[in-house]
């Protein structure tokens, strides 16, 4: 039997999101501050917080272990409470989101109800049990209901909203069942691709007739750090064929299962254009892949390089109903192994699905995927995919000579009084109140710069007026763009 651990928010974000992309909901807030908003909220309620649940459901050959935390738990009264933080009144939280909150705490409920009784949980989880009439027996377990509550908090002026909705155990149960089947569904797909895939790639012999001077030594050290987990770095001439000397040894340790995904990052076109012939030619060789190329949004957006536009509300018609209209792509993408730029592009357009969110969405079930360097070191663009915890994934940085420079801009920022003052004109219209903090931080820079000729440059601490000025200004900035 197949054993599958995940989380209720994992369940929820990957099933249960419906509607629309949602980007500024809760533009502007910090992990840090949803933590505090949480722990007062829980601090001033009798309700037990941070309750661990956990339970095992069989669903066809895959044995599902679903769990969490749960904010607050009232079992006697059997209410459940998900804390939401936001930046934004409770009305103005998308209803993508707030579906997707109302799923978490019913499958939050979900569990506890298999732990209350398991044996009425798994009959309605088995194929042969979906009428009422099959747990009459428990018909007095099966109509208590139970109290499941969202409670926004908004950070902001420290206000709550709560939504509230009740759904008897049988109701719960049906809901968790279809969540937990389409789940297994998309699993067995994904399965069946990835057992090819792996065969493959155990299976696959070097895709030219020998190795050149230097390859068999460096796809050895490749392989070798893949299965122990030990960082290289590796100079080779130009001409040696470093790409395909990298990648076929990390293919090789993808069928060995010494890693679950491959990471190729790449600075220009070429990187991407060599990876591309090196999969090609092992493909010609016998293997079976799934690889995605992430493009900049900027060349991917079809907003962007004309292919549509936006409506009057500023909206790309290719976020309207995104989740919608996922899952299917997703499953056409899944069955085409290579994802090529052209092939993200047609199926997108084919699904009107934005292509780079789209893209996004696929890799977790990608074993290659190529990026520039930013989507894993850049601070500002860096992908929640590639956190530093995803120890099962192996990076190739090509070139990473120009890794040094990349990173200096990626780690520095710029404030210019000439930039700052050229946005006021445009604020005086719908964004007044912004005006007196650009101001201050003109303010802030003139006297920051005192003392220093045209054109000179100073290392020097930012003084503590400055980052205020300059925070304060953020702060308003990213509350303009919530609203």
């Amino acid at each position: 039997m197949n054993k599958i651990r995940i989380s209720v928010t994992e369940l929820a974000q990957f099933i249960c999101r419906t509607g629309d992309l949602d980007f500024g909901s809760v533009a502007g807030l910090s992990a840090r501050d949803g933590q505090k908003a949480h722990q007062r909220v829980q601090a001033s309620s009798t309700d037990d917080n941070e309750v661990s649940v956990r339970s095992s459901f069989d669903v066809n050959d895959y044995r599902v272990s679903l769990g969490g935390r749960i904010d607050l738990l009232d079992k006697s009264m059997r209410r459940i409470t998900e804390i939401k933080s936001t930046v934004v009144p409770a009305e103005f939280v998308s209803e993508s989101q707030r579906s997707l909150h109302r799923a978490q705490v019913r499958l939050y409920a979900f569990c506890l109800q298999h732990e209350v009784n398991p044996n009425g949980a798994d009959k309605l989880i088995s194929e042969e049990s979906t009428s009422k009439d099959s747990h009459s027996n428990n018909e007095s377990v099966f109509d208590e209901v139970w109290i499941l509550d969202v409670l926004y908090i908004n950070i902001r002026n420290d206000t709550t909203t709560t939504e509230s909705e009740e759904l008897s155990c049988d109701e719960i149960n049906r809901y968790g069942h279809d969540i937990l089947k389409r789940y297994v569904e998309w699993m067995q797909l994904v399965d069946h691709h990835k057992n090819a895939c792996l065969a493959s790639a155990k299976n696959l012999k070097f895709p030219y007739p020998d190795f050149r001077a230097g390859q068999r030594a460096l796809a050895s050290l490749v392989y070798k750090g893949s299965r122990d987990s030990f960082n290289s770095l590796c100079e080779a001439p130009t001409g040696v064929g470093k790409t395909i000397s990298t990648l076929f040894p990390a293919v090789k340790s993808l069928g060995e299962e010494n890693i679950k995904q491959i990471v190729y990052l790449t600075a220009k076109t070429s990187g991407i254009t060599a990876v591309s012939d090196a999969l090609s030619r092992m493909m010609d060789s016998g293997l079976t892949i799934h690889s995605v190329t992430l493009r900049s949004k900027q060349l991917t957006c079809f907003c962007s390089n004309g292919g549509c536009e936006r409506d009057a509300d500023g909206r790309c018609p290719l976020t309207i109903g995104f989740y919608d209209r996922l899952p299917e792509a997703r499953a056409k993408l899944l069955s085409l192994g290579v994802i090529t730029p052209a092939t993200m592009d047609d199926i997108s357009w084919e699904y009107q699905l934005c292509p780079f969110e789209l893209a996004i969405q696929m890799l977790p079930w990608m074993m290659i995927v190529v990026a520039d360097y930013n989507y894993v070191f850049d601070p500002l663009v860096r992908l929640p995919w590639f956190s530093e915890s995803r120890k099962s994934s192996l990076v190739l940085v090509d070139e990473a000579h120009n890794l040094p420079d990349r990173s200096r801009s990626m780690f520095s920022a710029k404030l210019d009084r000439y930039m700052g003052r050229s946005l006021i004109p445009l604020l005086s219209g719908q964004h007044k109140q912004l005006i007196p903090k650009i101001e201050a931080v003109d303010k802030a820079l003139l006297k920051h710069a005192r003392g220093l000729e045209l054109g000179e440059t100073i290392a020097r601490d930012t003084p503590k007026g400055m980052r205020v000025s300059v925070n304060a200004a953020i702060e308003l900035l990213l509350q303009a763009m919530s609203e």
